[in-house]
């Protein structure tokens, strides 16, 4: 069985399209994992491709297209048999309705109950929650004209077992 430190493990990640998904994307493959990326439509797939062409090529990077991470089924199918470990970033994005409760907290609460419990009796060893702020920010958003960013910096390696594959960023 493939641990989330060898390289031929199967890592399944969300929000891949976003601020910090899109850097810990990067740093999985250029650490040699397999990465199965979900995205919540099938366009996200053509900018993912466009920035991981040979990853896609070789098989070293697929999709997942899964539009609510409360969609058991969808999620479900995307972690049985082959992931050892889950990286999972991504949230409903605010401003989609009036309530907060209703069009945000409680679709991202109940997103991360359907990952942990699509975890339950699979292979998957490890499950990384985490998100940010940034969570907010879309792939390129610090390209957006008219957003100054005064630094960015590396603060910290972090690793699933022994092989750092996932760093900290963040702006100040």
């Amino acid at each position: 069985m493939a641990t989330p430190t060898s390289t031929n493990s199967l890592v399944f990640l969300t929000g891949s399209t976003g601020f910090i998904g899109s850097r810990i994307l990067s740093d999985l493959l250029s650490a040699q994992h397999r990465v199965r990326a979900s995205v919540r439509r099938a366009e996200q797939i053509s900018l993912l491709t466009s920035r991981h062409s040979s990853s896609v090529e070789s098989g070293q990077l697929q999709f997942a297209v899964i539009p609510s991470l409360e969609d058991a089924e969808s999620v479900k199918a995307a972690v049985a048999n082959d992931v050892s470990c889950i990286i999972h970033l991504a949230s409903p994005m605010p401003g989609k309705g009036d309530d907060f409760e209703t069009g945000y907290l409680h679709p991202a609460v109940k997103g991360t109950e359907t990952i942990l419990e699509a975890a339950r009796g699979t292979k998957v060893e490890r499950v990384v929650v985490m998100s940010s702020v940034l969570a907010m920010m879309p792939l390129g958003g610090l390209e957006m004209e008219g957003l100054h960013v005064v630094g960015m910096s590396l603060s910290l390696s972090l690793s699933l077992c022994t092989q750092p594959i996932v760093r900290l960023y963040h702006l100040f």
